[in-house]
C-alpha cells in the first residue's frame, strides 16, 4: 500500500486519476483512457496501437477507483485508489495487487515513483 497527502482536494486528484493527458504526467507517458464507469474497458495507445489493457470494477466518484490492468505478455495488476479529504487537503492512497508472486521492492521500485510524480501533478503550486 502507497499513500501521500496533498494539499489539494480529493476532486483534483480524481480528475488527475481519471484524465488521459493528467494520467500521461505521472504514468511515463501512457494515457489510459475509459469512461470510468463500472464494466468499461481502459485502452492505452502503444505504438500507434489503441489496445484494451484492463476494465473498471468499481467506482465511487471522488473516493475510491478500482480497476484491473492486464498488460500483454504480463500478469494482471489490481489497483484501488482511495481519496480521503482532510483538513487542508486530501489523502490518496494506492493498494497493488498483482496475481503474480511480486517482492515487495519490485512494487516500490515501479509504484513510488508514480506516486510521487502523481503528488507533483495534483499539488499545487506554493507562491513565495
Amino acid at each position: 500500500m502507497f499513500a501521500f497527502f496533498t494539499s489539494a482536494a480529493s476532486v483534483s486528484v480524481w480528475a488527475a486519476l481519471t484524465d488521459a493527458r493528467q494520467i500521461r504526467q505521472y504514468l511515463d507517458g501512457l494515457a489510459l483512457q475509459s469512461t470510468w464507469a463500472p464494466g468499461s474497458p481502459i485502452v492505452v495507445s502503444l505504438r500507434n496501437r489503441r489496445t484494451v489493457i484492463g476494465e473498471v470494477l468499481c467506482v465511487q466518484l471522488h473516493h475510491r477507483l478500482s480497476y484491473v490492468i492486464h498488460p500483454p505478455e504480463a500478469t494482471a495488476v489490481y489497483l484501488t485508489w482511495l481519496l480521503r479529504d482532510t483538513d487542508g487537503g486530501c489523502v490518496c492512497t494506492l493498494q497493488v495487487d498483482e496475481t503474480a508472486a511480486t517482492e515487495p521492492t519490485e512494487l516500490e521500485d515501479v509504484w513510488l515513483p508514480i506516486m510521487a510524480a502523481l503528488q507533483r501533478v495534483v499539488t499545487p503550486l506554493a507562491i513565495p
